[in-house]
C-alpha cells in the first residue's frame, strides 16, 4: 500500500483535542425540555409495554460487546488524505449524536427520579448506552491522533428547547433510522469484507439493537398518549418531523457521498474444476453499469489479459467462470481498460502462485494497454507519474549500444483539500478517435509551454495552491485538438471556472471532462457544471470523487 496523501489537519483546543465541528443545520443538536411535564406524563395506558422495555433495558445485552480487540491495535496512517478527513468527520459526528443522546437521557433520569420511577429508570439506562457508544467513537478518533473533549462541548455547545412531544417525535426516528443505517452498514461490509476499511463497523449488528431498543421506548411513550399521534395537529407535527430527520440524515450521507461510495471495477474469477474435453472453458457474466457492452467470450479484455499472463508462462489457462460488476462507465476516458487489463493479470498471477512480481506485473500490464497512464496508478493506487529512459552501455567507443531501463514509478503527493470532481457525458468517444485529431508535430513554444506547466501542476498537486494549480493546467498538446469532438466543452469549461475550480481538463481522452476544485467549491462547482452540460442538451453524471491510495485490491488468497 502506498501513501501518497498528507495528514488532513484539523484546527485543534489542544494537541490531539479537536475544535468540535461548527454547529450547522446538518450537525447533531442537544436537546433540554420541559422537565416538568415529562415527569407529570401519565403513562398507564402503555405501562405494561413501558415496564417490557425496561426489563429489556436491565437485561443489558451489549454490556461486553464494546470491547476493542487485537485488530484495533495497529498503525492507520494508511487511511490518509480524504479519506481520512471524512472517517474522522463521520466519527465526530455520529460522536457527539450519541454524546447528545447522553447528556439528555441523563438529565431526564435525574430530574424524573421519585416523580416517574419508570420513564426515570428508562432514561438512566438509555444514557448509559449513548455514554457507551460516545466513549467507543472517541476511542476510535484517538487512532487517528484526535479526540473530542465531551466536557468542553457540554459547557459549550447551544441547547434546543424542545417540548416533549417534539423530542419523541425526533428521537424516536433518530433513533430507528439509526438502527437501519447501522444493519445496513454491517450487512453491505459482511458481503464486502474488502471495503471495511477499520474495526469498528464489525460492532455494527449488535450496536444497532440498542439503537432499536431506544426506538421502541419512544414508540410505547407515544401509544401511551394518544393525544402526541391521533389528532389532525399531531399527523402534521408527524410529517414535518418525519421530513426533517430524513432530509437531514439524507444531506450529511450526500454531503459526503464520497465516503460511502466509489468508482471502481470488480472482477471475481472462480476456477472451474473438472473439465471434460468439450466442456465449457470459459463462462462470464457481467453486471454494473453498462453490462451489455461487455463481451462475454475469449475477446473479453479481461480473459485476454488473464490468458496474456499464462502465455507469458507458458502455460495453458485454467477454466474459469469471470464474474465482472462494472462500476466504471466505457469509452469515458477513465480507465476502464485500465482496471479491465490490470484486474486479469492480478487473478492470472494469483491463480498461477504468484510467479510475478508487481513489477513484473506492470509491466506486462503496461504493454498491454501501449502506455503506463491509467494501468499504474489502477495495480499501486495513488497519484503516479511512470517513464523509462535509454541507458548507455559502449561496447567500442564508437559504438554505444543503447538499452531500455526498466519502467520507474515515482507517486506525486496530493493535497488533502483538492477534490476532482469528473463530469461523465451519456456519450462515448474512442481512443483511436481522439488521437486521429491530433497533429504529426508541435512547435517548439507549445513543447516549453507544456513543460513548464507540469512543474506547477505537481507542485499545486501538493500544495492545492490556487494560483499554480490554475497555469499548472494549461495545454496546448492535446486538449485544443480534442475538446473540438466534446458538445459542450466551452460551456461546462466556463460554469466550472465561474462556480470556482481552478481549471477544467479532458479526463484520458475524453469525452469526461474533470475540474480541481477545493473541497468547500466541490459542491457548487459540481451542480455548475451538471446544469451547463444539461443546458446543453447532453444528460451527465457528475461526481466529487476521492484519491485512492490502495490501488488493486485481493479480496481472497487464491492457491494453484
Amino acid at each position: 500500500m502506498v501513501n501518497t496523501l498528507k495528514k488532513p489537519g484539523f484546527e485543534e483546543l489542544r494537541p490531539g483535542v479537536k475544535v468540535p465541528a461548527k454547529e450547522t443545520i446538518l450537525t447533531p443538536r442537544f436537546y433540554t425540555t420541559d422537565f416538568e411535564a415529562m415527569a407529570n406524563m401519565d403513562i398507564s395506558p402503555n405501562e405494561e409495554e413501558l415496564q417490557a422495555i425496561l426489563e429489556e433495558f436491565r437485561n443489558d445485552y451489549n454490556r461486553h460487546h464494546f470491547v476493542r480487540d487485537e485488530e484495533f491495535e495497529q498503525s492507520w496512517d494508511h487511511i490518509d488524505g480524504k479519506t481520512r478527513r471524512l472517517f474522522i468527520e463521520f466519527l465526530e459526528r455520529s460522536c457527539t449524536a450519541e454524546f447528545s443522546g447522553f447528556l439528555l437521557y441523563k438529565e431526564l433520569g435525574r430530574r424524573l427520579k421519585g416523580k416517574n420511577p419508570v420513564l426515570a429508570e428508562c432514561f438512566n439506562l438509555m444514557s448509559r448506552d449513548e455514554a457507551r457508544h460516545a466513549g467507543f467513537l472517541n476511542k476510535a478518533m484517538s487512532d487517528f491522533n484526535m479526540s473530542l473533549d465531551l466536557g468542553f462541548l457540554t459547557k459549550n455547545h447551544k441547547y434546543t428547547f424542545f417540548q416533549p412531544k417534539f423530542i419523541f417525535y425526533a428521537t424516536y426516528l433518530s433513533e430507528k433510522i439509526g438502527y437501519w443505517r447501522y444493519i445496513t452498514i454491517y450487512r453491505h461490509l459482511e458481503k464486502n469484507p474488502e471495503d471495511r476499511i477499520y474495526p469498528i463497523f464489525r460492532f455494527f449488528e449488535n450496536w444497532c439493537q440498542d439503537e432499536n431498543r431506544h426506538g421502541d421506548f419512544f414508540d410505547a411513550i407515544m401509544k401511551a398518549q394518544p393525544s402526541i399521534l391521533n389528532d389532525w395537529k399531531a399527523r402534521l407535527w408527524s410529517r414535518f418531523f418525519l421530513l426533517s430527520v430524513f432530509a437531514t440524515m439524507y444531506l450529511n450521507d450526500v454531503q459526503r457521498s464520497d465516503f460511502y461510495a466509489s468508482v471502481y471495477n470488480q472482477f471475481k474469477f472462480t476456477r472451474l474444476e473438472s473439465v471434460n474435453s468439450g466442456s465449457v472453458k470459459l463462462k462470464i457474466n457481467v453486471t454494473g453499469v453498462e453490462a451489455k457492452k461487455v463481451s462475454r467470450d475469449e475477446s473479453n479484455l479481461v480473459y485476454r489479459a488473464f490468458a496474456t499472463l499464462y502465455d507469458r508462462l507458458g502455460k495453458t489457462p485454467p477454466p474459469v467462470h469471470l464474474e465482472i460488476d462494472l462500476g466504471v462507465p466505457l469509452a469515458r476516458g477513465l480507465g476502464s481498460s485500465a482496471t479491465a487489463i490490470v484486474g486479469g493479470l492480478i487473478a492470472a498471477n494469483q491463480l498461477a502462485g504468484k510467479p510475478l512480481s508487481q513489477q513484473e506485473v506492470m509491466e506486462l500490464a503496461i504493454a498491454i494497454e501501449g502506455h503506463p497512464d491509467n494501468v499504474v496508478p489502477a495495480l499501486l493506487g495513488g497519484c503516479r507519474l511512470t517513464g523509462r529512459g535509454l541507458v548507455m552501455k559502449p561496447q567500442r567507443p564508437q559504438e554505444p549500444e543503447a538499452q531500455q531501463q526498466d519502467w520507474v514509478v515515482c507517486d506525486v503527493a496530493w493535497s488533502s483539500d483538492l477534490v476532482p470532481v469528473v463530469a461523465i457525458p451519456d456519450f462515448e468517444l474512442s481512443t483511436q478517435e481522439a488521437r486521429q485529431v491530433l497533429p504529426d508535430s508541435y512547435s517548439r513554444a507549445d513543447a516549453v509551454l507544456n513543460v513548464a506547466s507540469l512543474g506547477l501542476l505537481l507542485r499545486g498537486l501538493e500544495s492545492g495552491k490556487g494560483d499554480w494549480l490554475r497555469v499548472g493546467l494549461q495545454d496546448r498538446i492535446h486538449q485544443p485538438y480534442r475538446q473540438k469532438l466534446i458538445p459542450g466543452y466551452d460551456a461546462v469549461e466556463a460554469a466550472a471556472l465561474d462556480a470556482g475550480a481552478y481549471g477544467m481538463v479532458i479526463s484520458g481522452a475524453g469525452p469526461t471532462l474533470l475540474a480541481l476544485v477545493s473541497e468547500s467549491q466541490a459542491p457548487a462547482v459540481q451542480e455548475a457544471m451538471a446544469v451547463a452540460w444539461t443546458d446543453a442538451g447532453i444528460q451527465a453524471q457528475v461526481r466529487s470523487l476521492s484519491l485512492d491510495c490502495q490501488g488493486t485490491k485481493i479480496a481472497l488468497e487464491l492457491s494453484s
